[in-house]
């Protein structure tokens, strides 16, 4: 889904360059720029998120412990949105269900829901 995503982002990015410009020349070099882009700047997907049970979490690769999620929190089906705070910092993830196994999704999931955070349908 996350390929699906970055692909079609890229595309719709320079269909509106040569939508706009409506010339050959930039929309070649808007599309060489953006193919260049897409496969050089994908997003890190390798990210280690642990939760502890007590309900912190922690990127141990960055040097980050004892967050807490945040008001700005959401969930969805297929996606989940993490703020992740400390009183000096915020930091904001998207996880998407096909970047985990199904058991890790599920956790993930339920770990979520437990806090009260609103659905993205509210």
């Amino acid at each position: 889904m996350l390929v699906l995503w970055w692909a079609a982002l890229h595309l719709l990015l320079w269909g509106s360059v040569h939508a706009a410009t409506r010339s050959v020349v930039v929309g070649l070099v808007a599309f060489g720029v953006l193919a260049v882009h897409a496969a050089f700047r994908f997003p890190d997907t390798r990210v280690l998120l642990a939760r502890s049970g007590d309900g912190r979490w922690s990127l141990p690769a960055r040097g980050l412990f004892d967050l807490e999620l945040g008001t700005g929190t959401r969930f969805a089906a297929f996606w989940v949105l993490l703020e992740l705070v400390s009183p000096d910092r915020s930091l904001r993830f998207v996880l998407l269900r096909d970047q985990l196994c199904v058991r890790d999704w599920r956790r993930l999931q339920v770990a979520v829901r437990e806090t009260g955070f609103r659905t993205s349908a509210e």
